[in-house]
C-alpha cells in the first residue's frame, strides 16, 4: 500500500514539475509584464506620488500570474521586496528625496568604491551617510535602515535570478539546435 502511495506521489510530482519549454515561456512572459514597471517608479517621491505608481506593480503582478517556474517566482518576489522598499522610502521622502538619496549613492558608489550592491558594506555607507544627513529624523533613519537591510538580498536575488533565466534560456537553445 505504501509503494502504490508513493508511486501516486511520485507521478504527481513530475507531473506537476514544469517543461523546459513552460520555463521558456514564463520567462518571455515575465519579459513582457516587466514592461509595466517604468523607469519612473524609481524616482523617490512623496507616498501620495507612490501610491499612484503602485498600481504598475500590480499590473505586473497581475500580469505574471502565479508563476511556476523558480526564476519567475524569483523575479516575483524580487519586485513585491522592490515595491516595499520603495515604498517605506516615500514615507520618508523628506529624508531621501530632492535626489538626497542619490547623492548618498553616488558617494558610495565611486567615493567609496562600493559598486556592488550586493555587498552589505554597500548598505552600511548608505546607511552612515543617512544617517549623518541633517534633513533625517531618528524615525526616518530607523526605516531607512530596516529598509537597507533588504537590499543586499534582493540584489543577490537578481543576480541569482538572471542565472536561472540565462540556463532556462541555454537549455532551450540546446534542444532547438538538435
Amino acid at each position: 500500500m505504501r509503494l502504490i502511495c508513493l508511486l501516486f506521489l511520485l507521478i504527481s510530482l513530475l507531473e506537476s514539475a514544469p517543461s523546459t519549454s513552460e520555463c521558456k515561456y514564463e520567462s518571455f512572459k515575465a519579459k513582457t509584464c516587466l514592461k509595466f514597471i517604468t523607469a519612473d517608479v524609481e524616482k523617490i517621491g512623496p507616498k501620495e506620488e507612490f501610491d499612484a505608481k503602485k498600481s504598475k506593480f500590480q499590473d505586473f503582478f497581475t500580469c505574471l500570474g502565479e508563476p511556476k517556474c523558480e526564476h519567475s517566482r524569483m523575479l516575483l518576489k524580487i519586485e513585491k521586496t522592490y515595491m516595499d522598499i520603495m515604498e517605506r522610502f516615500s514615507e520618508i521622502h523628506s529624508c531621501l528625496g530632492n535626489r538626497t538619496y542619490e547623492r548618498h549613492k553616488h558617494t558610495c558608489n565611486y567615493k567609496e568604491k562600493l559598486l556592488n550592491r550586493k555587498d552589505p558594506k554597500f548598505a552600511e555607507c548608505m546607511i552612515e551617510k543617512v544617517g549623518k544627513d541633517e534633513k533625517c529624523s531618528s524615525a526616518d533613519f530607523e526605516k531607512f535602515k530596516e529598509s537597507m537591510k533588504l537590499m543586499p538580498g534582493m540584489f543577490r536575488m537578481m543576480s541569482d535570478y538572471k542565472e536561472k533565466r540565462d540556463e532556462i534560456e541555454k537549455m532551450s537553445d540546446k534542444k532547438n539546435d538538435n
